[in-house]
């Protein structure tokens, strides 16, 4: 097992320093919430990349080298290796045989296969845990140095060509090969992303070029600049990079002591608009800010090799917290699971830790904005925690007066947490009618899902998390769940429900919503109960809620939606917001500013925020 639990105390003092190199904001770290960490010792040597599959046990790859730096063609082919943190051990690990590299990075394909790159033999490989065969493929560029890796919503590989300075993609079923060479000759594309729009995003990773590229669902190559000054001995050396919640793109910056953001909403190709930097102040030593991925608390993890520390940012600003890691070199395997346990690899320490943010603080007042949908499609703003509520008109927006037939509303997020541009209403036939808000385009796209005509069965939609969602459920009576698809048709992801999501002989089902991280959500029922459903094998979503209200045997509650990413918001059939939490937590009572109210009268349908 050789798994070593310790509380961490070493914690790093930084504050985030004034700049002028754009938007800057600044903070000085906190204290509090000292996670748990566990060491695990590897079962190979310095450990690159981490992955998980539909249970939450880990893949790491071991390439035995210090990639690339060490790592030539007399190097020993290196490991893949499985870790089960139910029972801290390591069932599978696998040596790859003669011909084959050092393996860098993971990904797991939907049906576990694992896929994973080696620069040194310029190929890329496939392990199926299933029957235990090894396939493996040369990239057409000579040299390309395939490195960070990626599977788009289908099932399409992508990597980036860190010496061929191209960003690849391979289809698993043609063994095609697809390559974009980047406008900079000497780029150094690095880690590599996909957003809930099936857009890929990736780094640039040489610092006289620092630039974010993006190849979007249609196939269009887009490259965003950091900075809009010359960047060459700054040490400003994009590495790897996530996407939160709420589609924003964030990157690490290696030497520059940073991790970027862009806002989606704000960007423009070939300008630096919508970046933000967030740098810490790293007095000794160097710094080398490497992983980086957001959890669905709203926070951005990251760690610094050099400084030999890993911490958080708040995604919306402020404070860095950072904490001393037990081995040495957490380096770009950073990842978070589906249950908010964030894990890295320290790469000369050998060994894989566990972070359990078991003492996060407790959850804060809600803060956000949405609107209110009364049975004809009437939308009513309102805000909460004093931010600003979005303002008519509603551009497109259906309207049925005297007929009752709107049964619920989703927005779709805004990249930076202002008010929607826009959304969705359904009608109870399951027709989805886009709109958009404060005089924005509605949202576009092709819709195919369910539809049942002169049937008043549809109850409740939900979106999956971004900025540009590929599609999202429809919820009928019964609490079933119909995927829906928002342009290009997707795959549904599998969906797993918890006893009484699904109820065939109660009509009871009143709306639906999704985490902002997407690995699962929940099902309303008419009396305010809230039952939890998981996407794509991630672990069932928690089980305690608390606030909120229950009317048994009352069909009053009109549905539910989350504030922020541990609280949210029930909806009474007279208008009446009803504030409930994850945990045990409690949260205070939120001002509330807008929402409409019907004494009454039971016309209220849905909440979207």
């Amino acid at each position: 097992m050789n798994g070593r639990r310790r509380r961490i105390g070493g914690l790093v003092t930084a504050v985030v320093l004034a700049s002028g190199l754009g938007v800057v904001q600044a903070g000085r770290v906190h204290a509090s919430g000292a996670p748990t960490v566990i060491d695990y010792a590897t079962p190979g040597s310095f450990p690159f990349g981490t992955a998980f599959d539909g249970t939450g046990r880990a893949w790491v790859a071991l390439p035995g080298c210090d990639a690339p730096a060490t790592c030539s063609s007399s190097s020993p082919p290196g490991k893949l290796a499985l870790f089960d943190p139910s029972t801290q051990t390591w069932p599978t690990t696998v040596s790859l045989p003669a011909g084959y590299g050092q393996p860098v990075f993971v990904a797991l394909d939907p049906s576990g296969k694992v896929w994973f790159t080696m620069p040194v033999t310029n190929t890329l490989g496939v392990y199926d845990p299933g029957s235990g065969a090894l396939s493996q493929w040369t990239i057409p560029t000579p040299n390309g140095g395939p490195w960070g890796l990626t599977i788009d919503h289908n099932g399409r590989l992508w990597f980036t060509e860190h010496f061929g300075n191209k960003v690849g993609s391979f289809d698993p079923v043609s063994h095609a090969f697809t390559e974009l060479a980047t406008a900079a000759g000497n780029s150094n594309p690095y880690g590599i992303t996909v957003d809930a729009g099936n857009n890929v995003w990736f780094t640039e990773n040489n610092e006289a070029v620092a630039r974010i590229g993006e190849v979007t669902a249609g196939g269009a190559l887009n490259e965003y600049g950091i900075r809009n000054t010359a960047t060459a001995g700054t040490g400003l050396t994009p590495h790897q990079i996530t996407v939160d919640p709420f589609g924003n793109v964030w990157w690490s910056e290696g030497f520059a002591a940073a991790v970027g953001k862009l806002d989606v909403a704000n960007a423009q190709p070939g300008t630096n608009n919508g970046v933000t930097e967030f740098p810490y102040n790293a007095p000794c030593c160097g710094a080398h800010t490497s992983g980086i991925a957001a959890d669905g608390q709203g926070l951005i993890w990251l760690d610094d090799s050099l400084r030999a520390t890993f911490g958080s940012l708040p995604i919306g600003g402020g404070n860095f917290t950072f904490y001393s890691s037990p081995k040495s070199h957490p380096h770009d395997g950073l990842n978070v699971d589906a249950r908010g346990r964030v894990w890295f690899d320290e790469e000369m320490g050998n060994a894989l830790a566990e972070v359990i943010p078991n003492n996060a603080p407790p959850a804060a007042t809600q803060v956000g904005s949405g609107v209110v949908m009364d049975g004809f499609g009437g939308l009513h703003p309102f805000s909460v925690g004093g931010a600003p509520a979005p303002a008519p008109p509603f551009v497109q927006a259906p309207y049925w007066p005297g007929w009752d037939i709107a049964r619920g509303v989703a927005l779709v997020p805004n990249g930076s947490g202002r008010p929607s541009s826009g959304g969705y209403v359904l009608d109870g036939f399951g027709g989805l009618h886009p709109f958009g808000m404060e005089g924005n385009v509605p949202p576009s796209g092709t819709i195919s899902g369910p539809y049942w005509l002169n049937w008043d069965i549809a109850r409740g939609v939900a979106l999956l998390p971004g900025a540009q969602p590929r599609g999202g459920f429809i919820v009928d009576a019964w609490g079933a769940l119909h995927w829906f698809s928002i342009g290009p048709a997707t795959p549904a992801p599998a969906v797993t429900e918890s006893p009484g999501t699904f109820n065939p002989n109660a009509a009871l089902a009143r709306g639906a919503f999704i985490l902002p991280d997407g690995s699962g959500g929940y099902v309303v029922d008419a009396f305010g109960g809230m039952h939890a459903f998981a996407l794509s094998g991630a672990p069932m979503p928690h089980a305690t809620i608390g606030g909120g209200a229950s009317w048994a045997g009352w069909d009053i509650a009109r549905g539910a939606s989350l504030a922020a990413s541990t609280n949210g918001l029930v909806l009474d059939g007279l208008g009446g917001l009803h504030a409930f939490w994850f945990g045990t937590a409690a949260v205070a009572a939120p001002a509330i500013t807008g929402a409409p109210y019907w004494p009454g009268w039971a016309i209220a349908r849905a909440i979207g925020m």
